[in-house]
């Protein structure tokens, strides 16, 4: 398990995909959750630390916790099924006893915001779902250095990164995808490189 920094982006201006992704800063690994647009509010208003005029939802809990004097101690993505993440809150109360809740990620995320608490990720999770840097995938081995590179993915790819939308994804191949994931994250559009990793896990499923 490994502690994460949380950041929110937006798929598309049009047709609105929310995404929260996940960074393991030292070994350069993104792991992006699509969620709803009420939860992707209240993680951006978790983020930017903006004070809102009535308490949301997990505002609200948050205040209950307290009230009980029970700690969050840990947000946990615990396991990856069939495109959906799921996690487990850990909480402590004030007799040290330790409670695990069942959550969604998206609201176990916005929990561990109001909370202070840390982001932990199981390394299955990570190494299924997740999106390595180009940096990473050159280090890992001769081989995958040939396989897959930036003027490559230039080359294979028929679209622009700026306009994929999801709609239009499908119209691509999975080669031109990965290509455009490749690239995707040398440029640190993980919005859009979310969308694709996506896309491409539908179609594993479907295969």
């Amino acid at each position: 398990m490994s502690v994460l920094e949380v950041t929110l982006l937006k798929t598309n201006e049009y047709n609105p995909h929310y995404v929260v992704i996940l960074v393991q800063p030292d070994e350069n690994i993104y792991l992006p959750i699509m969620i709803d647009g009420a939860v992707a509010y209240a993680i951006d208003v978790a983020l930017k630390k903006v004070a809102t005029a009535r308490p949301l939802t997990h505002d609200l809990l948050k205040n209950i916790l307290s009230a009980y004097n029970i700690t969050v101690k840990e947000v946990i993505i615990s396991d990856f099924k069939d495109s959906v993440f799921y996690a487990t809150i850990v909480c402590v109360d004030e007799n040290g006893e330790v409670k695990e809740f069942d959550s969604r990620a998206s609201d176990a995320i916005a929990i561990a915001l109001r909370t202070n608490a840390p982001i932990y990720a199981h390394r299955f999770v990570l190494d299924e779902a997740g999106m390595v840097t180009q940096t990473e995938e050159k280090e890992s081995s001769s081989s995958e250095k040939k396989s897959s590179t930036p003027a490559k993915a230039e080359k294979t790819s028929k679209i622009n990164l700026e306009d994929l939308t999801p709609e239009n994804i499908k119209n691509l191949s999975d080669k031109e995808l990965k290509a455009l994931l490749d690239e995707a994250v040398k440029k640190e559009m993980y919005e859009i490189a979310a969308l694709i990793h996506a896309e491409l896990e539908r179609r594993q499923q479907d295969s």
